[in-house]
């Protein structure tokens, strides 16, 4: 199936790349999930927005 999605599962030890286009924003940036169940099971993570 050929769509844009914005869940993805992943598996202990998965990875996933987002393409996303950012134009002055370089750097690291922490997001959690705002469900507070999941934010209490570290649900978060960091964008590495690189050039």
């Amino acid at each position: 199936e050929v769509a844009r999605k914005d869940v993805v599962e992943l598996g202990p030890g998965d990875e996933v790349k987002v393409f996303m286009r950012f134009r002055d924003f370089l750097g690291k940036y922490p997001a959690h999930c705002h469900n507070t169940v999941h934010e209490d099971h570290a649900m978060m993570f960091r964008w590495d927005v690189v050039p």
